[in-house]
């Protein structure tokens, strides 16, 4: 049995934001508190129990100022909230059967209370707002059984399936998700692999409902009810040769794809950042890792990517896209010796354009650089590293789809250098930590 929290108090920021169309200044203030109980069994006969509870509440202040071109005004002071309450429970069973197979079942219900608000206490300047309030209940059943063989002639299986029944409001869906892996390994210079998965991505409780949020006079971000879970489909085919040498072939689709897209507005001066659901979102191709060594002072990796991206929604504001391209990625880490204490690392990385919706991001580099000196028998370690040297990982963003005209350049520094000391203290013990899952939590 256990507790864990998170709490954040006073979480105070500014935004402002200086154009040609509108200055704008924005005071935000944020607290949220995370509090989660839970409480395990593992038996001696292969059975896991679980239970979990977590309460989770967020509250959002904004306070936005802005000045438009005509010297006109608008001052829009809002608070948004979330409160969720969720509640899991599970039990897995495993039994290991004659002749070194293995099976599992098991059985998992979440059951999520999420209640959504925003209210507007001032709207000077600006009729167009209002507030929202919405509740949903999302229901998540899982049933599944799967098993594992390892056979003599260097051949392992594994076959499982999961049946799920989703409910939120009033979308109800059954469905299936298989996955199956099998490796062979004829000899110690080859082994193949292959992979068959299937799985549900749920976005986030905040997207799920109906509200906008200003973050100036310009931009706004929207949400949308009936925002829908992605089924993601994958296959992965890989060749292993002398233990070291990997050639991959992939491919992946997920139906119902969510993210959140830019459009530029046709009736006023407005940029809206909304999350949808796209048709489907697609990938295949093929990678290649092949490490080599030179001596004992220089040990290196090479890592080269090709993969075509397919993109298509038929339901994008007026402009339904269906969008192909090809891109590339290349990645090379070395690392140098210098006796037995003293190492350096130098990586590299690039990747070619890339098509996310309407949008096309621009080619990116990086170099990252890194030492170590190992001391104290070993106890003791001192590192410093340098990400990104030139401060070139910055995403570019151009779009000229169907009329729309936008250039994104992130302008942030992503050059960071770190210094690390560690000291390893003989006979530690390293428990387990348990994790609380709040990717869907807040906004």
């Amino acid at each position: 049995m256990g507790y864990n929290g998170a709490l954040s108090d006073n979480g105070k920021g500014t935004i402002d934001v200086n154009g040609n169309f509108q200055n704008s200044h924005n005071d935000k203030l944020q607290d949220s508190r995370l509090h989660n109980v839970f409480a395990r069994y593992s038996s001696g006969f292969g059975l896991d129990f679980g239970v979990d509870y977590t309460d989770y509440t967020m509250n959002d202040k904004n306070r936005l100022e802005s000045k438009l071109i005509d010297n006109t005004r608008q001052l829009l002071d809002y608070t948004s909230d979330q409160k969720i309450r969720k509640f899991s429970v599970y039990a897995d069973q495993s039994h290991a059967l004659a002749n070194d197979w293995t099976l599992k079942y098991g059985v998992r219900y979440d059951y999520t209370d999420n209640k959504n608000d925003q209210f507007f206490n001032q709207t000077e300047g600006k009729d167009d707002v209002g507030n929202s309030s919405s509740r949903l209940y999302e229901q998540i059943t899982n049933f599944y059984g799967g098993f594992d063989k390892e056979f003599e002639n260097g051949l392992s299986l594994s076959l499982s399936a999961t049946g799920e029944y989703y409910s939120i409001g009033d979308y109800h869906k059954w469905a299936v998700y298989p996955q199956a892996s099998l490796t062979y390994s004829p000899s110690e210079k080859h082994t193949f692999m292959l992979g068959v998965s299937s799985e549900k991505d749920y976005p986030t409780y905040w997207d799920m409902q109906t509200s906008t949020t200003y973050m100036n006079a310009y931009e706004e971000i929207q949400t949308i009810e009936g925002l829908r879970p992605a089924n993601v489909y994958s296959v992965n085919a890989n060749y292993l040769f002398l233990q070291q040498y990997m050639l991959s072939l992939f491919y992946e689709r997920t139906n119902d794809y969510f993210t959140m897209d830019m459009y530029q507005a046709k009736d006023r001066l407005a940029l809206v950042y909304r999350t949808q659901n796209w048709n489907y979102y697609q990938s295949f191709g093929m990678s290649t890792n092949i490490p080599f060594n030179i001596g004992e002072w220089l040990s290196s990796q090479v890592n080269a990517t090709v993969v075509n991206d397919r993109n298509r929604c038929d339901n994008f504001w007026d402009i339904p896209f269906d969008r192909k391209k090809w891109a590339c990625m290349l990645a090379m880490q070395n690392h140098f010796s210098v006796g037995s204490n003293v190492g350096f690392d130098l990586d590299a990385m690039y990747r070619s354009s890339m098509i996310s919706g309407i949008s096309d991001t621009k080619p990116v580099f990086t170099v990252n650089v890194g030492a170590q000196w190992n001391f104290l028998n070993d106890k003791a370690t001192l590192s410093l590293t340098c990400s990104d040297l030139f401060d070139t990982m910055r995403m570019k963003v151009r779009n000229r789809y169907a009329g729309q005209h936008i250039d994104l350049n992130m302008g942030q520094y992503s050059r960071t250098v770190s210094v690390k000391f560690v000291y390893r203290f003989g006979g530690s013990i390293s428990k387990e930590k348990k994790e609380v899952d709040s990717s869907r939590f807040g906004r």
